[in-house]
């Protein structure tokens, strides 16, 4: 089998708009929501932890896009979430692995 070897996708840091697509979940290291955001031909994700209260990051992020949250009640994050249209900022870090761009916390926002 070949691989094509392709240039890395470089994200510019600031303001984009984009898409989610998709909501996917993930169980380690933790328990997390993430949300697939489609931009300008990229992918990224914004993930939160897997646990809604009114104050929480994924719950305050419900209430930004509408939801109410009753207590005791269930909700499905991908009804919540999937096609709606977001802005948000992206900053690139730089760790052992490379340098990756991020969705800076609390930037996600839906367009009304």
């Amino acid at each position: 089998m070949k691989f094509k070897i392709n240039a890395p996708k470089i994200v510019k840091d600031g303001q984009h708009e984009g898409v989610i697509i998709a909501v996917e979940y993930r169980e380690k290291p933790f328990e997390y929501t993430d949300l697939v955001i489609e931009f300008k031909d990229n992918k990224i994700k914004s993930g939160y932890p897997s646990f809604i209260t009114p104050i929480n990051k994924l719950g305050r992020l419900m209430l930004e896009f509408g939801c109410s949250l009753e207590i005791d009640k269930e909700i499905d994050p991908e009804k919540v979430f999937v096609g709606r249209k977001v802005s948000f900022m992206t900053m690139n870090k730089t760790t052992p692995r490379g340098t990756f761009p991020c969705v800076v916390d609390g930037s996600l926002k839906p367009i009304k």
